[in-house]
């Protein structure tokens, strides 16, 4: 019992998984893994949970019961075959009509240890609900007894049960025997036409026919099926003893062979349901490495270009204190020249007043010089900024200036006070100390101008860099990352509790050792 429970805590782990796949994900289309298509599992998980759930409410009931399920065509003679085999009468057990009418699978004990399921005849009037019961206890029977016609070939809708995955190919999980019953049609031909016929039945049904597109079940499955012949009519007639033999030798061989009873189609069924989802795993996988290649290259981009803006914005930033420092060193130089006698500024004649006007207009000058600096140094930097972005983002990125007024007018202040130190000194004969204070005064507002323009490249670059953000995501290379992260995070919740599962872990430490 042990042994059950570690299963169905795999099971119930299993469903935890399956429950946190998204609505709405992706699987990948080629090999390459270089194209996806949008995939709805929901439907799908919810059928494959349900089916799992019922079957381990099957596997509690019938724990310790070897089961056998009688499969055909409806009148293809099962329900008599199973009243045989329970030496019943006609109907006493199994209802035998040519027509289905319900779709409920009948059952009963063929002894202790051994209980025989009648499915409903494939191929009647109800058969979508009947296919539906028939799939739901297929994978669940130790033996299946497939009923056949002898009349009839093969019918294309059983054949193709017989190739689905309800049917387990593994002889060690599920053994399957075909009965090919009412051979009694046969009895009023010669024994060697009989065999005859008998026999090329039998060819056609494990090695099928071109023409006829039919491949036959001999490459289905890893072992041998036995056929046995068989005529119920003739079995409760006591026509052909031997029949009857035969037919409950191969049913006991069958089971005694098959006598892990459920365990082993239990963990088949896991099997095969992990098998199912690890395609959605691998596609967490890829989608996850992917996001990352994007990231890389985004980095890579983004990198270069901030790489490029830094060098730009630290070159212009200290050429510009360059330019301003030399501005202000010709304005002090140009004002000094104008220094006036004590004589000068005692009569204030013409000569004074024509060296007052130009120390007034050598102010405006440079004033005016020193903003026009500031304000060329924003549009180059504007300018060659943009030109960076362009081409990576296109024409429609336009870099926006923040303010600068007040930069402009410390800039501008710091020469007044240079003029104002002179003007001081030469044209209202103030003492030294006037001058000297009114030459601190323009390192301070210089000082401020400079501490503006920190700010104000911060703020360049932050509004920069927010622009940068926004339309990045109209880029191919962003567009895919948000994809690929999208996807992924979606994903997340369900890689985490698949690849927790011991038997997931198991499965790939084989796969590792059998590449080695």
């Amino acid at each position: 019992m042990n042994s059950l429970i570690t299963l169905s805590q795999t099971k119930n782990n299993l469903i935890k998984a399956l429950r946190a796949i998204p609505p709405k994900t992706v699987q990948l289309l080629d090999e390459n893994q270089s194209s996806f298509e949008s995939i709805d599992l929901i439907p799908a998980v919810e059928e494959d949970i349900e089916q799992l759930n019922n079957f381990w409410e099957f596997l509690e009931n019938y724990y310790h019961l070897k089961v056998i399920a009688l499969v055909g065509m409806v009148n293809a003679g099962k329900s008599a075959l199973g009243n045989y085999l329970l030496q019943r009468e006609e109907s006493e057990v199994f209802q035998e009509a040519p027509i289905r009418e319900t779709s409920d699978a009948q059952e009963a004990k063929l002894d202790e240890n051994t209980v025989i399921f009648d499915l409903p005849g494939l191929g009647s009037v109800l058969s979508d609900e009947d296919d539906e019961v028939v799939k739901g206890i297929l994978n669940r029977a130790n033996l299946l007894l497939i009923v056949l016609d002898c009349n009839y070939p093969i019918p294309k809708h059983l054949y193709e049960f017989l190739k689905s995955d309800q049917v387990i190919k593994n002889e060690a999980l599920q053994k399957i025997i075909i009965v090919i019953n009412k051979i009694d049609c046969l009895s009023d031909l010669p024994d060697h036409i009989q065999q005859k016929q008998i026999k090329k039945y039998i060819d056609f049904l494990y090695f099928g026919n071109k023409l006829m597109n039919f491949s036959g079940i001999d490459n289905l499955f890893d072992y041998e099926i036995p056929v046995v012949n068989f005529s119920v009519f003739q079995a409760r007639k006591r026509d052909n003893y031997s029949q009857e033999k035969q037919l409950r030798q191969e049913i006991n061989k069958a089971l005694s062979s098959n006598s892990n009873d459920m365990l082993y189609r239990a963990g088949y069924q896991l099997y095969q349901l992990v098998g199912k989802y690890s395609p959605l795993a691998t596609n967490y996988a890829v989608l996850r490495e992917k996001q990352n290649y994007s990231y890389q290259e985004i980095e890579t981009v983004l990198n270069s270009m901030n790489e490029g803006m830094q060098r730009l914005v630290g070159q212009e930033v200290e050429n510009l204190a360059s330019r301003i420092r030399r501005i202000r060193e010709r304005c002090f130089n140009e004002l000094n020249t104008y220094a006036t006698t004590s004589a000068e500024r005692f009569w204030q004649g013409e000569h004074f007043q024509r060296k007052k006007n130009s120390s007034s207009s050598c102010k405006d000058r440079y004033k005016k010089e020193i903003s026009n600096e500031f304000i060329n140094f924003t549009r180059n930097l504007q300018s060659s900024i943009s030109f960076i972005a362009q081409n990576l983002l296109g024409r429609s990125f336009i870099v926006s200036l923040p303010d600068s007024e007040s930069i402009r007018s410390a800039l501008e202040k710091s020469i007044y006070e240079i003029w104002d130190a002179f003007d001081d000194y030469f044209f209202l004969d103030k003492e030294r100390n006037a001058f000297d204070y009114s030459l601190k005064q323009s390192d301070q507002e210089m000082n401020k101008a400079s501490d503006e323009i920190s700010n104000w490249v911060s703020e360049f670059v932050q509004d920069f860099n927010n622009t940068l953000e926004v339309k990045c995501q109209e880029l191919t290379l962003f567009q895919k990352y948000g994809f690929f992260k999208e996807q992924a995070d979606s994903l997340e919740q369900f890689f985490e509790e698949f690849m927790s599962i011991d038997l997931v872990q198991s499965i790939l430490s084989n796969r590792s050792d059998s590449s080695h």
